[in-house]
């Protein structure tokens, strides 16, 4: 136990990072940050509503992670910035299938106080 402890204060005060690929968003190009957004969110009740999809290009999933102490608590919002992000690059138009699951306990192996995980499923729409 007190290597455990020893361990957590040793990372609390070096700041080691992360172990989940998290973005930071502040670096992210505006054009970058606008296509993300133009990512549609494909609610399941609404499938009438959106385009038609014409391929599934894989499932994605995406970190809102507070590493340091001093960070502000992780959300299901900055967790869905992150996954748009990763749709964008992936040349995506939507995600369906979004799921998202907390952990506020220390998460050793993502190197986290605490995240939010997103996953979903990357889709291109029939143009």
């Amino acid at each position: 136990m007190k290597i455990l402890r020893s361990f957590l204060l040793l990372s609390a005060l070096t700041g080691c990072g992360i172990f989940v690929p998290v973005i930071n968003v502040s670096t992210v190009k505006p054009e970058t940050m606008q296509q993300a957004h133009g990512i549609k969110v494909l609610e399941a009740h609404s499938a009438s509503s959106h385009p038609e999809i014409s391929e599934t290009l894989g499932n994605i999933t995406a970190y809102s992670c507070k590493a340091m102490l001093a960070d502000p608590p992780p959300s299901r919002e900055d967790a869905l910035i992150q996954l748009r992000l990763n749709a964008a690059a992936m040349g995506a138009d939507g995600i369906k299938e979004i799921a998202y699951e907390s952990r506020t306990k220390i998460a050793l192996c993502l190197n986290c106080w605490e995240t939010v995980r997103a996953s979903g499923v990357a889709v291109k729409f029939k143009k």
